[in-house]
């Protein structure tokens, strides 16, 4: 679960902290667009923060991946983080949640006296998952948070044992054994772009033996069966792909779309 933060502070579940790829929010609010500096650049678009819950439930949700089936549009709209963990909570299976930008969200909050990682605890703590014991992330686990940001994963372990992952994006990975151990000094998982590899699996191969050795369990992302965002090594093939990461480097899980 990929969430954001709106104008009155309730959290939702929607893929990036713009809606212009998936929702027709230019449609139903022109000119509501805004420009912000996100992550040291200047980001321009339809921004969460700057709509009420009540409005983001006007918009309905769209693809936004080229060539996927659009029998959907239109039919679905923006859920809350209270929706979905009251269905999982009552049916399963799990949670993997993601925050997204919580430096950049934290801006919006400091008049209220809070971050988006307290927001997150509360809503943990409300519905039960703050009880539980996360010692041994062999098994499936009901609940997982990850994000790019060392910060808030720091911040995050202070405060909970459920396990946490830290992501790595394309472009930025650092193998060397110093680095991961860093890493597992506040993280249980680590989830890199397997862009990183294309082309490169010895790399794989290396990367995850050194995260396995500091007892870094390795999530990576994201896998698509679409042949263009499959790596160049198994010729569009996803299932090899998929195959290999699993049963040939060890991988202890990954996403997929």
């Amino acid at each position: 679960l990929d969430v954001c933060i709106t104008k009155d502070y309730e959290m939702v579940v929607i893929h990036d902290i713009t809606l212009d790829q998936t929702t027709d929010v230019s449609r139903v609010y022109p000119g509501r667009n805004n420009t912000y500096i996100v992550n040291g650049k200047e980001t321009s678009g339809y921004f969460v923060i700057d709509f009420t819950l009540k409005e983001l439930n006007e918009l309905k949700l769209r693809q936004r991946v080229e060539n996927r089936t659009r029998l959907y549009d239109g039919l679905l709209r923006i859920p809350t983080v209270d929706t979905l963990m009251e269905l999982v909570v009552e049916n399963g299976p799990g949670l993997y949640i993601e925050l997204k930008k919580p430096s950049w969200h934290n801006q919006f909050l400091t008049s209220v006296q809070t971050t988006m990682e307290d927001m997150l605890l509360s809503k943990l703590k409300q519905f039960g998952y703050l009880e539980h014991v996360y010692t041994d992330t062999n098994q499936v686990l009901p609940i997982v948070i990850e994000c790019f940001e060392e910060y808030s994963l720091q911040y995050l372990r202070n405060q909970t044992n459920i396990p946490l992952v830290q992501l790595i994006p394309s472009g930025k990975l650092e193998m060397s054994k110093v680095n991961l151990k860093h890493i597992s000094s506040y993280a249980d998982i680590i989830g890199p772009d397997k862009k990183n590899f294309d082309g490169r699996l010895s790399i794989a191969q290396q990367f995850v033996c050194n995260a396995h050795e500091l007892g870094l369990k390795v999530h990576p992302y994201t896998f698509r069966a679409e042949s263009e965002y499959v790596m160049q090594e198994f010729d569009g093939d996803f299932q090899m792909e998929q195959s290999y990461f699993i049963e040939c480097l060890h991988v202890d899980g990954l996403f997929t779309e």
